[in-house]
């Protein structure tokens, strides 16, 4: 027992040393309600596992065995621009199901990120060539926006034109021709192309 305690404990000291080197210091985004503005945590050390805790822990929220709760967003990443959630259940019909996506910008980090490119601050930026958005059935099987050019809805993602500062969240709907039957078990998943970071949302 104790060298399985060693090892684990070396393990870490060895994942926290690589994430230092890289400067992954800031902790992992955590989902935050749409309709409360918060501040974000401040850095704090973790405590030490005991060996009376679970071998694995539990999925980090955004990832398909967590996804992000309705009513709530989540940043890409620690150090994102953007934070995506649904801002209410999934819109289930007959021929296709649609997300009500909401889009939330940090514009100070936005712009600090635009300046280290040389681009100019306050945008824009376009939600429909930045995000893409998908729902992965209980089964693993992938259903693509890209079906649903023809459907008829207000407020699509695509009808979304440049956005600039002084707008801090876009809410649009993105409709996918997913099956009725299909969306029990199932998850949204939507991706900053920029990055390739994908957030996981619940359909409810």
């Amino acid at each position: 027992m104790r060298r399985i305690v060693n090892t684990a404990a070396l393990s870490a000291a060895t994942i926290a040393l690589v994430l230092g080197v890289v400067g992954c210091s800031s902790p992992a985004p955590q989902p935050e309600a749409i309709a409360t503005p918060t501040t974000e945590p401040s850095a704090s050390a973790e405590p030490a596992p005991s060996e009376t805790e679970t071998e694995e822990a539990a999925a980090a929220v955004g990832t398909r065995e967590n996804p992000v709760p309705v009513g709530q967003v989540l940043a890409f990443s620690a150090d994102s621009a953007f934070k995506v959630g649904a801002s209410g259940p999934t819109q289930v019909a007959a021929d296709f199901s649609v997300l009500p996506l909401v889009i939330q910008i940090d514009w100070a980090n936005f712009n600090a990120q635009s300046a280290a490119q040389g681009q100019p601050p306050g945008g824009p930026f376009q939600p429909w060539a930045s995000f893409g958005v998908s729902f992965v059935t209980a089964g693993g099987t992938s259903y693509d926006t890209m079906d649903n050019y023809s459907v008829t809805i207000e407020n699509q993602l695509f009808d979304i034109g440049d956005v600039y500062e002084g707008t801090d969240a876009v809410n649009a709907n993105v409709p996918v021709s997913v099956p009725e039957a299909e969306i029990a078990g199932g998850v949204w998943v939507v991706e900053n192309y920029s990055s390739g970071a994908r957030v996981f949302i619940a359909p409810q």
